[in-house]
């Protein structure tokens, strides 16, 4: 799955329904199939997630996670007993943050784009592509097919929009021929290793 959005986040998995495994001489379970810190508070029935400094909660863990301030003292002194030993993505990244990104969850393998607010589109020069320029990720768009592009991992993936998670893999063999004239000096330049016949894909 390709995941979107316009706003700082992170992607936090869980593989499959969350099993739960008691702790002891607590009221606390944690969830064992995940590597990101989640406690289960049988006390009040909420989910906990800690990520750098940031603390959130969810009533289930497909719901919107919340930040709040001050989870449960028994939540957080487990959280201190385990300080160092999950070190994610939520992690790294939350602590470059001043303030918390927005959690998004996952029960099955996804990458997670993200546009810093709506697409800012710019024209590749001499094609009828556009690129996004408010990204970390390779966002491209056909205006002719009006069709949109990422490159997650090496893999091309297409869609009809951003965000309605219908996004398909692409042969690469099957990409627009414009991608094969994108300069190696544009901003999106780094995305030839990646279409076929270009001297950066050859050396790849």
């Amino acid at each position: 799955n390709i995941l979107y959005e316009d706003e700082a986040a992170v992607l936090v998995f869980i593989y499959g329904d969350p099993i739960l495994e008691n702790i002891k001489n607590s009221n606390l379970k944690y969830v064992a199939n995940t590597p990101y810190f989640i406690i289960y508070n049988t006390s009040d029935t909420f989910f906990y997630l800690k990520g750098g400094k940031w603390w959130y909660r969810a009533g289930r863990v497909e719901n919107t996670w919340r930040n709040i301030d001050n989870p449960p003292m028994t939540v957080r002194e487990i959280a201190e007993q385990l300080d160092g030993t999950y070190d994610t993505d939520v992690d790294s990244i939350a602590r470059t943050m001043k303030t918390p990104p927005k959690i998004v969850l996952s029960k099955e393998p996804a990458e997670l784009i993200i546009t810093d607010g709506s697409p800012d589109f710019a024209n590749l020069e001499g094609s009828s592509l556009l690129y996004v320029r408010n990204t970390e990720n390779e966002i491209l768009m056909d205006i002719e097919t009006q069709d949109y592009y990422t490159l997650v991992s090496g893999r091309w993936y297409k869609s009809k929009s951003l965000d309605k998670n219908d996004w398909a893999s692409v042969d690469p063999t099957g990409l627009p021929e414009e991608f094969a004239q994108i300069q190696a000096k544009s901003e999106i330049g780094s995305v030839r290793a990646s279409i076929p016949g270009t001297q950066e894909a050859k050396e790849a």
